[in-house]
């Protein structure tokens, strides 16, 4: 997974962080503030079919 560039929610840090897309969604701590919160949890892949091949109908 890409990492996840945010920015620290502490109004007095505001630090731009690179967390590694593997841990969205859990706890991780400020390299500059110490601050704990929750990473964004990880962007999931869109899953549409392709745009050359029709939808499967059921028989019936």
């Amino acid at each position: 997974m890409r990492p996840v560039t945010m920015t620290c929610p502490n109004p007095r840090c505001r630090l731009a962080l690179s967390v590694p897309g593997r841990v969205g969604g859990q706890k991780v701590k400020c390299a500059g503030c110490g601050q704990v919160f929750v990473s964004p949890p990880p962007e999931l892949p869109n899953r549409r079919r392709p745009a050359n091949r029709p939808a499967r109908r059921k028989a019936g």
